[in-house]
């Protein structure tokens, strides 16, 4: 089966991987342009783009600046592709590219759908407190991730996973229900079912508002937060030392019930780290303050020898 494979991150690079180890014919690999990076501002290609060249592929790689002009169409046309696979791509397609493969366009989202349509499903999911989650592979359609579930696998998600974790969890997942799908494509397909649009959630992208932790949820709800932002981009809460208010990463905590003190009080800083949260008390683990190295919050205190105090986010005062 002759495959257009079409993705971006991290995530679609391990997936396109896999596949090419496992001999799938990939004709052509569609990403996104080279964007600029890092204080230089030097013009840097997307993971999947440096995965091919890293790996000396002959694949061809397209980066159109937008996918679905007529040209860029014809130029897809030309390899007769029975399948096109989207993994984290970054773009909507329009009908126009959708209805060019012999077979269709499947897309690969990290969810149970229809739960978690859109851009955070990982993150979403965790700062949720979910039990599970899960790969399901679609039919695409002109709607966001509404198209038809042609597969799906379950990955459980223990008590403290984070999102590299949970990440990782799903790339083992994909990596064993993609090739199924391929390889038994019509069968799939033949028995794929419609979403419950009743049961549909939403995973908004993940913006700076919702990276801070707020003192006045419970210990539960930023314990969830961290973990669904570790090891990036990292929650963070607001410290002041001495006269100075920086901002300090969270990589890790753990959550202590029974303790009640006003919340962003410290409960404790004695080797350790907790701090009172409006129900029970967060305990930190690996923390990062700015312009420094991830360390305990041990090692962190060590390091200290200013009074500190926690603030509030000044959405919550």
């Amino acid at each position: 089966m002759k495959i257009v494979f079409w993705g971006t991150s991290e995530f679609a690079a391990r997936i396109l991987s896999d596949l090419l180890s496992k001999s799938f014919e990939i004709v052509a690999v569609v990403t996104r342009l080279d964007m600029p990076q890092g204080r230089s501002l030097q013009l840097t290609p997307p993971p999947v783009k440096k995965f091919l060249i890293d790996s000396a592929s002959e694949i061809p790689i397209h980066q159109p600046e937008k996918a679905s002009k007529p040209e860029f169409a014809q130029i897809l046309s030309s390899y007769n592709a029975d399948l096109f696979l989207v993994v984290a791509y970054g773009e909507i397609l329009r009908q126009n590219i959708l209805d060019i493969p012999l077979k269709g366009c499947i897309n690969i989202h990290t969810s149970l759908l229809p739960k978690y349509r859109g851009a955070a499903p990982i993150q979403r999911c965790l700062m949720d407190g979910c039990s599970e989650s899960g790969i399901t592979i679609i039919e695409m359609v002109k709607k966001m991730d509404a198209g038809d579930v042609i597969a799906q696998e379950v990955v459980s998600i223990p008590e403290n996973m984070n999102f590299g974790q949970l990440e990782e969890a799903l790339l083992q997942g994909a990596f064993n229900l993609v090739p199924k799908v391929i390889n038994d494509f019509d069968q799939f397909y033949k028995n794929k079912t419609e979403q419950n649009e009743n049961l549909v959630t939403f995973a908004a992208k993940i913006l700076p508002d919702d990276m801070e932790i707020n003192w006045n949820d419970s210990a539960q709800k930023n314990h969830n937060k961290i973990r669904a932002l570790s090891p990036y981009p990292g929650a963070y809460c607001r410290v002041k030392i001495g006269d100075e208010v920086k901002r300090l990463k969270i990589k890790s905590s753990s959550v202590l019930l029974g303790l009640k003190r006003d919340p962003s009080s410290i409960l404790s800083q004695n080797k350790e780290l907790v701090i009172a949260c409006s129900e029970g008390a967060l305990s930190l683990g690996d923390v990062q303050l700015e312009g420094k190295k991830i360390m305990t919050a041990g090692d962190f205190l060590k390091g200290i020898h200013q009074k500190i105090s926690f603030s509030l986010p000044a959405s919550s005062l």
